[in-house]
């Protein structure tokens, strides 16, 4: 690669960089390059696939390297074919601590809730 296009690509991922970050942490589950890479691709379709997915794989390494220092109680996995956002091992017991205080909410407290949205969607 000339010191033109890696440079390209280090710039690209660096703004790409808080995108696929904030895509990692909101996904549910496990999120696929060809997912990430879709969903930070140009709207105009003007950039070559290929660099757009070596510039995101270069972003997701340098988000790993960051969440791998002892600093941060999270990390990014590959898990199941994608990435994941997850506690750190070291932090496991904390974490299930906290869970434990938690309170799930009541049964009635969800009928009541899946009641008041039923009206306001009916609403004029």
């Amino acid at each position: 690669m000339s010191e033109s296009r890696r440079g390209d690509t280090i710039n690209r991922s660096m703004s790409l960089k808080p995108k696929i970050e904030a895509i990692i942490y909101a996904a549910e589950t496990p999120i696929t390059l060809d997912q990430i890479v879709e969903l930070v691709k140009d709207p105009a379709g003007t950039e070559n696939g290929t660099q757009l997915r070596s510039a995101a794989l270069l972003a997701i390494g340098e988000l790993k390297a960051e969440y791998a220092v002892d600093a941060h109680g999270i990390e990014i996995r590959e898990v199941a074919g994608g990435y994941r956002m997850s506690t750190k091992p070291e932090q496991h017991e904390v974490v299930r601590s906290f869970a434990k205080t938690l309170k799930p909410p009541s049964a009635s407290r969800c009928r009541n809730r899946v009641k008041r949205q039923r009206r306001r969607s009916t609403s004029p």
